[in-house]
């Protein structure tokens, strides 16, 4: 009796252990992945993680080796809370290579790939503005942590800005920028948030005078666009502000043809605009096909696939007469662009919640665990019917 008691103690507790030992199937890096080696600086030829807010390399080598080292002969890259890359340095050796000042950003981390390791050359295809996905790696755990860690089955995979939602990423130089002097401007990008109730921004408050201007509404819909507010100063009889809704936001870059740091910036305004010739004011705007949003010092640009006009039923069911060499020639459809091709739903003009990279699903499935429960069963069932013979 005691025999078969202590039998089916035993199959019950390998049963449990079956259900709740998470499958390792999940765990599996994909066949994509470049491999991190430690978390916390090794100095050899590794693949490592560093994560401590707002601490240089300095800092962060100090932590995992005792002392502060360069990184001069690592390729790296610099990630901030987002999983997006802001700054990548693949320069190998002293003097040009070392990276002590560079910083990690609050809730980010550096990725460090060692020159003399194969594969340390997978930054180098790698922009500002792609994304880091992570696998295996607690960041919590080794943010601001002494010492270096083995990581087992650890490993991250870039991926481009054009694999993501967003089809354009642009940093912005400031939010709510003051007025400066034309000048070398080019490249710069400001934002003006609204807040609460709608915002006047008048052209010597911000960045208007020598700036390109786009006013979105609370869900990132542009509704005006133009360039060049004169300041009241100047001329009060000309545009010299802009309204800004309750909830939404305009930004304003500068462009010129000599120095083009915006021009993707500057193609999206004129495709707002229609190419219109628009001097000293800003001018309604109707598109469906362009939504924007900010987050976390990022200027965000959605733009909506176009989709090609259905043919009616008449047209399908009939069959067409010849039509002549000149029509031939202005019905060939043009060649989408890559850009037309990508798709992406409207975004919220609020930052994303910072979070650690999704986990890989861990868990036995679902099959196994009714499987495992109803053998079970069937033991304990067959047990007590032996229990009871023996009776």
């Amino acid at each position: 009796m005691k025999r078969i008691f202590s039998l089916l103690v035993a199959v019950l507790m390998v049963a449990g252990m079956l259900v709740l030992v998470p499958s390792a199937e999940g765990d599996e890096l994909p066949a994509n992945a470049t491999v991190l080696d430690y978390a916390g600086y090794i100095h050899d030829s590794y693949f490592v993680i560093l994560a401590g807010d707002n601490m240089t390399v300095d800092e962060l080598t100090a932590l995992g080796h005792g002392e502060a080292k360069d990184m001069n002969y690592f390729a790296v890259a610099v990630v901030d809370g987002f999983d997006r890359i802001v700054e990548i340095n693949m320069t190998l050796g002293r003097p040009d290579g070392i990276k002590s000042d560079m910083v990690c950003p609050e809730y980010g981390y550096i990725i460090g790939l060692n020159g003399a390791k194969a594969g340390y050359d997978i930054l180098a295809s790698a922009k500002v503005g792609d994304e880091i996905e992570l696998f295996n790696v607690d960041l919590d755990a080794i943010r601001g942590a002494e010492g270096h860690v083995k990581l087992e089955n650890a490993g991250f995979v870039i991926h481009s800005k054009s694999d993501s939602n967003v089809w354009l990423n642009m940093p912005i130089t400031e939010e709510n920028g003051v007025a400066i002097d034309e000048g070398d401007v080019d490249g710069q990008l400001y934002v003006y948030p609204a807040g609460e109730e709608d915002r006047v921004l008048e052209s010597s408050e911000g960045n208007l005078r020598y700036s390109y201007i786009v006013v979105c509404d609370k869900d990132g819909k542009p509704l005006e666009a133009g360039n060049n507010l004169i300041f009241a100063s100047v001329d009060d009889s000309a545009q010299n502000e802009i309204t800004i809704p309750a909830g939404g936001f305009a930004f304003t870059f500068y462009y010129n043809t000599s120095n083009t740091g915006n021009q993707e910036l500057f193609d999206v305004y004129e495709d707002l605009t229609s190419m219109a010739p628009i001097f000293n004011q800003t001018i309604p705007v109707t598109n469906e096909v362009y939504t924007f949003a900010y987050a976390d010092g990022w200027l965000e640009i959605y733009k909506a696939e176009e989709e090609a006009p259905e043919s009616s039923e008449e047209e399908s069911s009939e069959e067409p007469a010849e039509s002549s060499e000149e029509e031939e020639s202005s019905e060939e459809p043009a060649e989408s662009s890559e850009e037309q091709q990508t798709s992406a739903p409207a975004p919220s003009t609020s930052a994303p919640q910072t979070s650690a990279p999704a986990p890989a699903e861990d868990g036995a499935p679902i099959g196994i665990i009714v499987g495992v429960a109803l053998g079970v069963v069937v033991i304990a069932v067959i047990v007590v019917v032996i229990i009871r013979k023996r009776k």
